[in-house]
């Protein structure tokens, strides 16, 4: 009987199974275009997730939450469908708060909120940001509400995030101490570049100076070329 159970809880589990996977996996994508793309098949996942498992309320919840990140992808081209987003984003706000449980949709809302503002951000960095915050939001209430496949995309979710802005910030470290290096070795190469030159400058005056006649030796020269002049 358990066998048959779990073959029959077997569509559950691998939709599930996709829906963290492409959900953790959001924030290591470069582009805006991507993290949607990849938001987006959680979202289907996670609908087909909890349509196996007949929870139809939390797939009509989803449900909405797809559509409006296909806004948010529309919206990349067509600026004026922004406004969608935050308008499919609306009735499942009311949702939570009509079904208020104090910290639990607190959570909830929090991390629904953010998550919905995440994705209708301009920036990569600022999406990732938003992310990361709605992603821990949404992690607690996972945890709280037992829901171990949310809670291991949302934890996913932050893992990811946070190693892109590690990588990224030892990146930006790397090429600044990396600039400062350069710099200093261009300022002793021209440092040594003026030192020869100076060098190979002052030995010319001093080869030039001693081919000179000096002294003694420079009248006897004078008196020798104006006893030729009289001369001639």
């Amino acid at each position: 009987m358990s066998v048959f159970l779990l073959f029959q809880e077997l569509p559950a589990i691998f939709a599930g199974l996709a829906a963290a996977t492409a959900f953790a996996a959001a924030p290591l994508f470069r582009t805006r275009h991507g993290i949607l793309l990849a938001q987006l098949v959680a979202g289907v996942c996670f609908a087909v997730h909890f349509w196996f498992l007949g929870m139809l309320d939390a797939v009509a919840l989803i449900a909405l939450g797809v559509a409006q990140t296909s806004a948010a992808l529309l919206a990349i081209r067509r600026a004026a469908l922004t406004w969608t987003g935050y308008v499919l984003a609306t009735p499942v706000m009311l949702a939570i708060l009509m079904a208020w449980d104090g910290p639990h949709s607190i959570l909830g809302l929090a991390g629904t909120g953010l998550l919905v503002l995440s994705r209708m951000q301009a920036g990569v960095a600022g999406m990732r940001l938003v992310l990361l915050l709605g992603s821990f939001c949404a992690a607690a209430h996972a945890y709280l509400s037992e829901d171990w496949f949310a809670l291991a995309a949302s934890s996913g979710a932050v893992l990811s995030a946070t190693a892109v802005f590690v990588v990224v910030a030892v990146a930006a470290v790397t090429s600044r101490l990396h600039n400062s290096k350069m710099a200093r070795c261009g300022q002793s190469d021209r440092y040594r570049d003026h030192s020869r030159a100076s060098a190979r400058g002052s030995f010319t005056y001093r080869e030039r100076a001693g081919n000179r006649p000096t002294g003694i030796a420079s009248g006897v020269v004078c008196c020798g070329n104006t006893a030729t002049l009289l001369g001639d």
